[in-house]
C-alpha cells in the first residue's frame, strides 16, 4: 500500500476505561484512510508517544534508506532533542 500521508493523533476514552488511544492512519492517493497502528495507553504524554512512535518507526522502517520519513507533530511538549 502506498500512503501519500500518515496522520497520528490521540483520542480520550470515556466511561469505565479512562485511558487514551494513540492511532496512526495512512491516506492514499484516492483519499482513502487505512488504519496502520493503534495502542491504548494510560495517558497521552511524551513518554507514551515516544514508545508508540518508536514501534511504528521500527515496523514501517521509517528511518531506513533514501526514502526515510519525517515525523511532524503538533505536540507542544516534545523535547527539542527527541529522536525515536
Amino acid at each position: 500500500m502506498a500512503w501519500r500521508e500518515i496522520k497520528h493523533d490521540g483520542y480520550l476514552m470515556f466511561g469505565a476505561f479512562k485511558s487514551q488511544i494513540l492511532a496512526v492512519v495512512g491516506l492514499d492517493g484516492d483519499n482513502d484512510i487505512s488504519p496502520i497502528a493503534w495502542a491504548v495507553v494510560e495517558m497521552e504524554n511524551t513518554q507514551s508517544w515516544a514508545w508508540f512512535i518508536k514501534l511504528v518507526n521500527e515496523d514501517l522502517g521509517m528511518d531506513r534508506g533514501p526514502n526515510s520519513w519525517i515525523l511532524m507533530t503538533d505536540l507542544q511538549k516534545v523535547p527539542l532533542n527527541y529522536t525515536p
